[in-house]
């Protein structure tokens, strides 16, 4: 599932990692700009079916059409069972607090939420909301930061895990000495791996 889908360059490939017997689920605001409160993403629901047909054609979708802070207990009921959530919508604290809390409801056990914005300076309501999420008691443990994304799952031991994974195919920084999180891995920018290793993870 992912929360704010623009034109799908992320959510294309989700969708491409679909087992039998699932779907991938978008989630987007469209033309409904009006109530894009800071103006991020913007997305075009023409530009994402073209590129689908381009680059997914036939792999199985869903739509949404909603403001992201309307989807209640209902839909996180209803959708219960996700393997990876990408949020990216709106960029305010209010917002990704409330993402980060739908991506906790939904997610399977050693699901994955990955984090978009993550300390961009012109989007700190991002680092702003994550902070309230954690503040409010979420549970999400964060896995790893790389470039622009926090990557985050339901446990400790399932982090462990991963950690573990990365480790086998990139180069991984230490944390830092004072860094908030108690254990996060740094995946730098140029960071090599080993070829042929990433696409087993």
């Amino acid at each position: 599932m992912e929360i704010g889908v623009h034109h799908g360059r992320l959510f294309i490939l989700l969708a491409l990692c679909v087992n039998e017997g699932e779907d991938a689920l978008g989630v987007d605001l469209f033309d409904m700009q009006d109530q894009n409160v800071d103006q991020s993403g913007k997305g075009d629901f023409g530009a994402l079916q073209r590129n689908l047909e381009r680059h997914a054609g036939g792999v199985n979708v869903r739509f949404l059409k909603s403001n992201s802070l309307n989807l209640g207990g209902e839909f996180c009921r209803a959708e219960m069972g996700k393997r990876f959530v990408s949020i990216d919508g709106g960029h305010t604290r209010a917002i990704t607090a409330n993402d980060l809390w739908i991506a906790q409801s939904v997610l399977c056990d050693g699901g994955i939420v990955a984090l978009d914005d993550i300390y961009r300076v012109e989007w700190s309501g991002v680092t702003a909301g994550l902070a309230q999420y954690f503040a409010r008691g979420g549970a999400l443990v964060p896995i790893a930061i790389a470039p622009n994304k926090l990557f985050l799952t339901t446990s400790v031991q399932w982090a462990d895990t991963y950690r573990k994974e990365l480790q086998k195919s990139f180069i991984v920084g230490s944390p830092q000495e004072f860094f908030e999180f108690d254990r996060v891995d740094i995946i730098p920018m140029n960071s090599e791996h080993e070829p042929g290793k990433f696409g087993k993870i």
